[in-house]
């Protein structure tokens, strides 16, 4: 008896452009699920063409809201959201104001970042067109929170976009932005999403640089599951690294979907990011009475330990994404069990911090969020 891996019927997977999601193992996950309709991805980005003809068979719809009928049906705050939301509008140079409104598309076509995240998500698979997405089944919900222009870029609203999505219920939560500076309001943010029962996955960023040394948040946020890029044991050359970048997934050349239905490649760990929020919404749709630290520590377990090249750079580099371990560990098979354990916090007894490295008298807290473990 030999094993079926699943192949989708998708114009890009099928002549081989897609080739980096074979390194991740996707078929074979997706031998074990397809993702669920009722898992839902919040892409928080530029804009979103969610019309798009390789996304629209996966966008979200709110059953809480009637179309058009300029009422706020569900009381949220925001009338007619029925797939998503525009937090920005049409912002520009000349009028710098917020313009609100319930359509994530744009009319600048140029304004392609976020429709081609969301399509790495959970473009609609097996549809004889166009990409696959690693989510296949799972929904997006596309939350514009840039100006309609690509003249005018970066992420003007993005934490409006997380809180909106984690009230909303959204399940996974898809950033593919950052800066530096640290805010306690952002973390806030950060925190009610996740007790909200919202993952948060973000990208590590583009500088080439050590996450540790140069912190960029959302990422270094501890609640955050911070994707990298690398093609399978190889770091991409603009990635961000370190011990704060929790895994590593495609980020260099990525096919995806772009405005007027079209497809484009484009690098980055905003590539590598949505690839990997489509992992953690297939591990809910296997899990889904796990929390998102759950799938966070599962996603990161199962990786494959191929990117450092020695010892010492193993806690830098921790590892590439293997979706198939992702949603086989832990699962029916009670041979292949895996304990996540996480260091919530570590003190030196007697003094609030270690300032060297002479011997210390520590006291650790260790949570398990998965199998058991000695």
């Amino acid at each position: 008896i030999r094993e079926t891996y699943y192949t989708p019927n998708d114009t890009y997977f099928k002549n081989g452009t897609q080739y980096y999601m074979d390194l991740m193992q996707i078929r074979k996950a997706w031998d074990i699920s397809k993702g669920s309709p009722d898992v839902t991805i919040a892409i928080i980005d530029g804009a979103i063409d969610w019309t798009h003809e390789d996304l629209i068979d996966n966008i979200w719809t709110n059953p809480n809201e009637v179309p058009d009928n300029g009422i706020d049906d569900d009381q949220n705050g925001y009338i007619d959201d029925i797939h998503g939301w525009d937090f920005v509008g049409n912002y520009t140079i000349n009028n710098p104001v917020f313009q609100p409104d319930n359509d994530p598309k744009a009319s600048d076509p140029a304004n392609f970042h976020g429709t081609h995240t969301a399509g790495l998500a959970s473009a609609t698979t097996d549809n004889s067109k166009g990409i696959a997405g690693t989510g296949f089944n799972c929904k997006i919900i596309p939350i514009k929170v840039g100006a309609d222009t690509s003249a005018i870029g970066g992420i003007l609203a993005g934490y409006d976009g997380i809180l909106y999505a984690a009230n909303l219920g959204a399940d996974i939560i898809s950033c593919s932005w950052g800066g530096p500076g640290y805010s306690p309001a952002e973390e806030d943010i950060i925190n009610t999403a996740l007790a909200k029962g919202s993952l948060v996955v973000a990208a590590s960023g583009n500088q080439a640089r050590s996450l540790d040394e140069s912190p960029s948040y959302p990422a270094a946020f501890k609640n955050v599951l911070t994707v990298g890029s690398s093609l399978g044991s190889t770091l991409s050359s603009f990635s961000n690294y370190g011990i704060l970048t929790d895994v590593y997934a495609p980020g260099g050349n990525i096919m995806s979907s772009v405005p007027d239905n079209k497809y484009r490649m484009e690098s980055g760990t905003s590539m590598a990011t949505p690839i990997v929020a489509g992992v953690a919404a297939l591990v809910k749709s296997v899990h889904p009475d796990w929390s998102p630290s759950q799938i966070a520590k599962q996603i990161r377990i199962t990786c494959d330990r191929i990117i450092a090249k020695n010892e010492a750079q193993a806690p830098y580099l921790y590892g590439f994404v293997n979706a198939f371990k992702a949603l086989q560990y832990n699962n029916i098979d009670t041979t292949l069990l895996l304990p996540g354990i996480a260091l919530l916090n570590a003190i030196k007894l007697n003094s609030p911090s270690i300032t060297d490295y002479s011997l210390n008298d520590i006291r650790a807290t260790f949570t398990n969020y998965l199998s058991p473990a000695e």
